[in-house]
């Protein structure tokens, strides 16, 4: 079944419209290469959206955002201790 006719078989069961090819998909950028047959989904566009949104983009990055091994907030139990 070639695209079109899906397209064409889809819109007469939902409602919807066609405005051809896909360049972006619930915030996150559709890249696709037709010659090597594949498909990409960037989320970097979302991501620095939802980060300017909420006042963290120009917070700095950590690879681990808590030390394992901090004491919570209001107890004196380790973070350690409640993985087993």
């Amino acid at each position: 079944m070639t695209m079109s006719k899906f397209k064409q078989e889809l819109l007469t069961r939902f409602q919807g419209t066609n405005e051809g090819e896909v360049k972006e998909y619930l915030g996150c950028e559709v890249i696709r290469d037709r010659a090597a047959r594949t498909g990409n989904i960037v989320q970097a566009g979302y991501a620095e959206c939802v980060l300017r949104t909420f006042g963290m983009w120009d917070c700095n990055p950590v690879l681990t955002p808590l030390d394992p091994h901090a004491s919570r907030s209001g107890t004196r139990q380790k973070l350690s201790t409640l993985d087993g």
